[in-house]
C-alpha cells in the first residue's frame, strides 16, 4: 500500500513537472520569441510573428484550455459555487472574469454574423487579431491567473528580451545596425519594427519592470542582501526602457512615458518608503534621458529622423531635468528625514490631491479646447496648438478617421451596432461596403485603412457596441481589483493595465503587446493572490 501511494506521488509530480514544462516553454515563445523572432527582415514581420504565434498556439492552446477546464470541474465536484471555487489560490469567476467570457462570446457571435469569416478568423493581413487571437488572448489570462504557478525566473526572462530590445531599437535610432536587417527604414527599429509598434511594446513592458524596479527599492527590499542583483537588474531595464521611449522618434513615447510616471507617482503618495524609491526611478529615468542627450548632441550626424519627441532630447533640457530629479530626490529625503510621521504623510496627502486636481484641470481644459476646436470659429481656432484643435487633421489624421468611423457605425443596422462586421472585419468592410466613401477614396487613397488607431473605437467597429461593453468591463474591473489588493504583483498589473489603455486610445491591438497584456494580466493577479504580505 505504502509502495502503491508512493509511486502515484511519483506519477503526479511527474506530470505536474510535465504541465509545468509546457506552461513555461508556452510562456516563453509568446513573451520572448514572438518579440524577437523575424522573417525576411522588416517586410515579413508582422506575418511571420503572427504564424509562430498561431503554430506555438495551435500546440499549446488546447493543452491549457484541458488543464483549465480540468481545474473547473474538480473545484465543482468538491461540491463548491462557482462563484468562490479556490483554483490556483485564486477566486475564479469573479466579475472581470464574467466579462471576459463575455467578450469571447461577443466575438464568436460577431465571426457566425459576419459575411466576412474568411477574414475573421485569423483577422487582417499585417494585424492578425481576429477571432483566433482574441480567444487565445483568454486562455492566455485563464491560464496564467489560476493554473500556473508563478516563478520569479519567467519575469527576469521576459524583461531580459525586453531590455535587449530597447537596448538594439536605441542602437538603431544612432544608425548602428548590428544586424542589417532588410527593407529597413528610418521608421523601423529593433526586432519589433514600425515605431508604433514599438510603442505599443513598451506600454506593457516598461509599466511592468519600472514598478518591479520601484518595489525593488523601497526600504523592506534594501535590507534583503539577496535581492540586490535583481535590484541592480531591474533598474538597467527601467533606465534602457526610459532612454528608448525617449530616442524612438514617436510621439507616442511621450504618452507611455507620462502614464507610468503619473502612476507611479499616485501610488508612491502612500508614506515616504514608496516616495523615495519614485524619486530613485525618477532619478534613474531622467539620467537615461541626459545620456541620450550627450549622445545625439555629440553624434548629431548619427540621426537622420526627427521628430517632436526627438526635438526635446538635448543637452540645454535634459542637464536642467537631471538637476532637477537630483535636487528634489534631495531636498525630499532632507525633510523626510527629519519630519514627524504625521507631517509627511499629511504632505504626501496633499500632494496626491494636488496631483489629481492638476490631470482634473488638464482634462477639463482639454475637453474645452477641443469642443472649441469643433464648434468655434475660424478666427479662435488659428489661436490654438495644433494638438488643441480637433479636426480630420488631428493626430496625424485621426480625427478623420474616428469621426467618418463613428458616421458609418451610427448608420448600421441594430445587428451590426451591437456585433460588429466581424473579429479584425474593418478593413474588407470598408472596401467592400464603404468604397466610395471620401476618408477611403482621398485621405487612403494609397494606403490601406485596418484600424481607427483607437482600440475601443476598432471594438467597437468590429465586435459591437457588446463586444466594447464587455471589453472594458474586464479592464475596468481588473483595475479596480488590482488596485484594491495592493501589493507589488497587482500594482505591476495595474500599471501595465492603465498604461496599455491609454496609450491604446491612439493606437491598435498588435500581435507584440495585447496577448503580453493578458499574460502580464494574468500573472501579476496569480502572484497578488499568492502574496500574503503587503509587499
Amino acid at each position: 500500500m505504502i509502495k502503491e501511494n508512493s509511486q502515484e506521488k511519483r506519477g503526479e509530480t511527474a506530470g505536474k513537472g510535465i504541465i509545468h514544462g509546457i506552461s513555461a516553454i508556452y510562456l516563453f515563445m509568446v513573451a520572448c520569441m514572438v518579440p524577437l523572432y523575424m522573417y525576411d527582415g522588416y517586410y515579413g514581420l508582422s506575418s511571420g510573428k503572427f504564424i509562430l504565434y498561431r503554430n506555438i498556439g495551435f500546440l499549446f492552446l488546447p493543452i491549457l484550455l484541458f488543464l483549465i477546464i480540468g481545474k473547473g470541474i474538480k473545484a465543482a465536484k468538491q461540491g463548491e459555487r462557482l462563484g468562490k471555487s479556490g483554483i490556483g489560490r485564486n477566486k475564479f469567476l469573479l466579475l472581470p472574469e464574467i466579462f471576459l467570457l463575455l467578450y469571447g462570446l461577443c466575438n464568436i457571435l460577431s465571426f457566425l454574423l459576419s459575411p466576412y469569416k474568411r477574414e475573421g478568423l485569423f483577422g487582417a493581413e499585417g494585424w492578425y487579431m481576429g477571432l483566433f487571437s482574441q480567444l487565445s488572448f483568454l486562455i492566455l489570462y485563464f491560464y496564467y491567473a489560476y493554473v500556473w504557478e508563478a516563478e520569479k525566473e519567467a519575469v527576469a526572462v521576459i524583461l531580459t528580451v525586453c531590455g535587449f530590445i530597447c537596448v538594439l531599437a536605441v542602437l538603431n535610432r544612432f544608425g548602428i545596425w548590428p544586424v542589417a536587417f532588410r527593407g529597413r527604414t528610418e521608421n523601423t527599429l529593433s526586432t519589433i519594427g514600425n515605431t508604433n509598434w514599438l510603442c505599443g511594446y513598451l506600454s506593457v513592458m516598461m509599466p511592468a519592470g519600472m514598478v518591479l524596479f520601484w518595489g525593488s527599492l523601497r526600504s523592506g527590499c534594501r535590507k534583503q542582501a539577496g535581492k540586490q542583483r535583481g535590484k541592480i537588474a531591474a533598474g538597467l531595464f527601467t533606465a534602457a526602457a526610459f532612454l528608448c521611449a525617449a530616442i524612438q522618434g514617436s510621439d507616442s513615447g511621450l504618452l507611455v512615458t507620462g502614464t507610468v510616471l503619473s502612476f507611479l507617482f499616485l501610488i508612491s503618495c502612500r508614506d515616504t518608503e514608496d516616495m523615495d524609491a519614485f524619486w530613485d526611478v525618477f532619478l534613474t529615468a531622467a539620467g537615461a534621458w541626459l545620456i541620450g542627450a550627450l549622445f545625439r548632441d555629440c553624434f548629431p550626424q548619427r540621426i537622420l529622423y526627427d521628430s517632436r519627441s526627438l526635438s526635446l532630447i538635448h543637452m540645454t533640457i535634459m542637464v536642467p531635468v537631471f538637476l532637477a530629479a537630483l535636487v528634489c530626490r534631495g531636498l525630499w529625503r532632507l525633510w523626510s528625514s527629519k519630519a514627524e510621521p504625521e507631517k509627511y504623510l499629511r504632505l504626501l496627502a496633499r500632494m496626491k490631491k494636488g496631483f489629481l486636481i492638476f490631470w482634473v484641470i488638464l482634462l477639463l481644459a482639454a475637453v474645452l479646447f477641443t469642443a472649441a476646436g469643433l464648434w468655434g470659429s475660424d478666427e479662435l481656432k488659428s489661436h490654438f496648438p495644433f494638438l488643441l484643435v480637433f479636426n480630420e487633421q488631428w493626430g496625424n489624421g485621426r480625427g478623420g478617421i474616428w469621426k467618418e468611423c463613428m458616421d458609418i457605425w451610427l448608420s448600421e443596422s441594430t445587428v451590426r451596432k451591437l456585433f460588429g462586421v466581424g473579429p479584425d472585419c474593418l478593413r474588407v468592410f470598408l472596401y467592400t461596403e464603404q468604397g466610395n466613401n471620401p476618408l477611403l477614396s482621398t485621405a487612403y487613397r494609397e494606403a490601406v485603412l485596418t484600424n481607427c488607431h483607437n482600440e475601443w473605437m476598432t471594438i467597437l467597429m468590429n465586435t459591437g457596441l457588446a463586444g466594447l461593453f464587455t471589453y472594458v468591463g474586464f479592464l475596468a474591473g481588473m483595475a479596480r481589483r488590482l488596485l484594491k489588493k495592493g501589493n507589488l504583483s497587482s500594482w505591476i498589473g495595474a500599471a501595465v493595465l492603465v498604461t496599455y489603455t491609454i496609450h491604446n486610445m491612439v493606437s491598435f491591438q498588435q500581435i507584440t503587446s495585447t496577448p503580453l497584456l493578458f499574460l502580464i494580466l494574468g500573472l501579476a493577479w496569480n502572484g497578488s493572490c499568492a502574496d500574503k504580505s503587503s509587499e
